[in-house]
């Protein structure tokens, strides 16, 4: 299975009073979002399935790739809202399991530690950042690419 793990894009901090659940994208984030959904079609890894986390930034993201895909199915899941690596496992499980490739849109650091798991390893997982992991039920999985905004698209 052709797993994508991936951090919301960069969010606004600009209005105190709105709850971290609301904290809508900055132009940033706008734009990597963009910039990585053509990572996902360049590498012949368009997601059949996206699972969201239902915060406003993590669905924001999602809208901005979809917008680059040609048809893609979106599942907002409210677990994934700061989930940690074991309910991000258990999401996938119940969701997306003989989804081939799903893409999981979620925040950190559930998502950078569920990647350094797989990987075996601390991987610096920023705002955007995508991952690419092969997972084999029974066996071992790997981590096959690790794509971040910055190294690829540099302000």
């Amino acid at each position: 299975m052709n797993l994508l793990l991936m951090r919301h894009a960069k969010s606004s901090r600009s209005g105190d009073d709105l709850a971290d659940h609301d904290r809508p994208l900055n132009a940033r984030g706008r734009d990597a979002a963009t910039r990585m959904a053509k990572v996902l079609i360049e590498n012949d890894l368009v997601p059949k399935l996206i699972l969201v986390s239902s915060s406003r930034r993590t669905m924001e993201t999602v809208e901005r790739i979809s917008k680059e895909l040609e048809s893609v199915t979106v599942k907002v899941i409210p677990e994934l809202y700061h989930a940690s690596p074991m309910t991000i496992l258990e999401v996938i499980h119940n969701h997306g399991a003989n989804v081939d490739p799903l893409l999981v849109v979620g925040h950190n650091p559930g998502m950078e530690t569920t990647v350094s798991n797989i990987a075996g390893h601390v991987v610096p997982f920023p705002t955007a950042a995508l991952a690419h992991a092969v997972i084999r039920p029974g066996e071992s999985s790997d981590l096959r690419s690790v794509w971040r905004p910055n190294e690829i698209f540099p302000q």
